[in-house]
Parts: structure tokens; C-alpha cells; sequence
């Protein structure tokens, strides 16, 4: 027979609790030095499950607390971002549902900064980032991160290689703004040097 010890019957309480509170101070405008005060508490204060209560967070109904929660994950430091090595999937996931641009340059930039390998090739995702590349509609932010996660994962198959960089020759037609053009000669260079 299962008894329920005192701490868990208040941990059941305590953790709707606590995710109702982070989420009504994400709720709000947040500013950059608030950004870097909730990631500097979760990271020195917090443990595993208030890691695992912000990453729920990434999914809330409100985009606000959604976004502000990629914005909080976005300034943990480079050791800390460990912790989302194995949430990349999730990640990835999050990224080919959302409608949201904001939410989708966090995520995006949060996966931009984890490490990709051979072995973790999702050809939905990276069908999903050339697509991305050209599509003039989209912002460019997120067109350069989709470039700079296209090469990140092509660059250990050469036939992979071969077609990121059909899809750059693509871009010569177009008048690219700063931040694409900047993006395309970065894969370009790293192109050269390693293939």
C-alpha cells in the first residue's frame, strides 16, 4: 500500500503554486535587467525542478509568459545551458509548432547555442531551417538563425553541404538585409574552411 509522506502530499501543493507564480511574473513587460535578475535566481537558487518549472513555462497558453521564459533561458550562462543539451528535441518540437515569431528567435537561439552531431540529424527540423532561409516573408532574425542551424547540421554530410549551399546561391538573387548577409558570408567562410 502507498502512504504519502508529508513532503509529498506538500511538494503536490507547493509546485502548482510556484509555476502560477512564475508565470504571473513572466506575465508581465519584462526588461533586460529583470531578464538577467530571473536568470540569475533560477540558476544560483533554484535547482533541477525550477529549471524544469521554467521550461514548462516555454509552453504556457500566453505567449507573453512563453516568450519571457525563452527570453529567461536565453541568458543562463554557458554552464547552466547544459541542462538543455537534453531538451533539444523538445526543443525542436516547440519550434516546428509555434505560430509565434518571438518565441520562435528564442528557441531558435537557444538551439543555436547546444551542440549538434551526426547522430542528432532531424531532417523535419532541418527541412523546416532551409525552408526558412528563403522564405522572404519570415524575419530576419530568423531567416539568419535557420542558416546558421542548417549549417550546423549539414556540416558532417557532404552531400548535405552540397545543397545548403545551393540554397545560399539562391540568396545571390535577393538585396539581403545586414543580418542575412552577415549570416550568409559567416556559413559561407565556415563552408570553405571545413569543406
Amino acid at each position: 500500500m502507498f502512504v504519502k509522506t508529508q513532503q509529498q502530499v506538500v511538494s503536490f501543493v507547493f509546485i502548482p503554486y510556484i509555476y502560477m507564480e512564475w508565470s504571473k511574473r513572466l506575465s508581465s513587460k519584462l526588461h533586460l535587467e529583470d531578464v538577467r535578475a530571473l536568470a540569475t535566481e533560477i540558476q544560483e537558487k533554484g535547482g533541477d525542478a525550477d529549471k524544469e518549472m521554467l521550461f514548462a513555462l516555454l509552453s504556457d497558453a500566453d505567449s507573453k509568459v512563453a516568450g519571457n521564459a525563452a527570453w529567461v533561458f536565453s541568458h543562463f550562462r554557458s554552464d547552466q545551458r547544459r541542462w538543455l543539451y537534453g531538451k533539444q528535441q523538445v526543443l525542436i518540437d516547440m519550434v516546428m509548432r509555434t505560430k509565434n515569431p518571438t518565441l520562435l528567435r528564442l528557441i531558435l537561439s537557444l538551439l543555436l547555442r547546444l551542440p549538434f552531431t551526426e547522430d542528432t540529424l532531424r531532417t523535419d527540423f532541418l527541412d523546416f531551417c532551409l525552408l526558412h532561409i528563403t522564405q522572404t516573408s519570415a524575419p530576419v532574425a530568423i531567416r539568419s538563425l535557420c542558416l546558421y542551424l542548417s549549417y550546423e547540421q549539414c556540416r558532417f554530410f557532404p552531400e548535405l553541404t552540397k545543397e545548403l549551399r545551393a540554397i545560399l546561391s539562391i540568396l545571390e538573387s535577393e538585396a539581403l538585409l545586414p543580418g542575412l548577409r552577415t549570416a550568409k558570408r559567416n556559413v559561407l567562410h565556415q563552408l570553405k574552411q571545413n569543406h
